[in-house]
C-alpha cells in the first residue's frame, strides 16, 4: 500500500556450459602403430555424458609409424555441443628406442655400433653380420654377439 511497484523486464542469458576435453598421455616403441587414443572429460551438467554431444571430439598426432623417439602433441578437437563449449587439453605421444635388439633390428633403420669403450665401430648399418664375437652398444643397449 506504502509503494509504487514499477516492473521492469529483464534478460536471462544462457551460455554454454564449458567442458574440458583432456587427450591422455600414451607411449610406444619406434616401428609401432600409434595406439587408439581416448579423450576423457570433466565438466558435465545434469548427470550427461557423451551422449548430448552433436559431434564427439577426437584425439590425433603427427606421429607416424616411421617417427623416430621422442615426444609428439596429441591434439583434440572437432568437438560440438549444444550445451558445452570446449577448451581441449592436449597431451603427449612419446616414442622410446625399442627395448631389445630383435625390436631394433626389425626396424630396418639404420644405427651405428659401438664397441664398450665408446669407440664407433659401425655407422649407419641395418644388421648385425660381420661383426667379430663381442660385446657391443646399439642405441644404448649392451649386444653380445656370439
Amino acid at each position: 500500500a506504502n509503494y509504487n511497484v514499477t516492473y521492469v523486464k529483464g534478460t536471462l542469458t544462457i551460455t554454454k556450459a564449458p567442458l574440458a576435453v583432456i587427450a591422455e598421455n600414451y607411449s610406444r616403441e619406434e616401428g609401432q602403430e600409434n595406439p587408439d587414443f581416448v579423450v576423457a572429460y570433466s565438466g558435465w551438467k545434469n548427470g550427461e555424458d557423451e551422449s548430448v554431444l552433436i559431434t564427439k571430439p577426437v584425439a590425433t598426432t603427427t606421429a607416424t609409424i616411421d617417427s623416430p623417439a621422442g615426444n609428439y602433441p596429441i591434439t583434440v578437437s572437432g568437438g560440438k555441443a549444444q550445451n558445452y563449449s570446449f577448451a581441449y587439453v592436449n597431451g603427449v605421444l612419446t616414442i622410446t628406442v625399442p627395448s631389445d635388439i630383435k625390436a631394433i633390428l626389425s626396424l630396418g633403420k639404420p644405427f651405428d655400433v659401438y664397441n664398450v669403450k665408446g669407440q664407433k665401430v659401425r655407422s649407419q648399418v641395418t644388421t648385425l653380420q660381420g661383426l667379430p664375437r663381442g660385446i657391443y652398444m646399439i642405441r644404448g643397449k649392451k649386444i653380445a654377439v656370439r
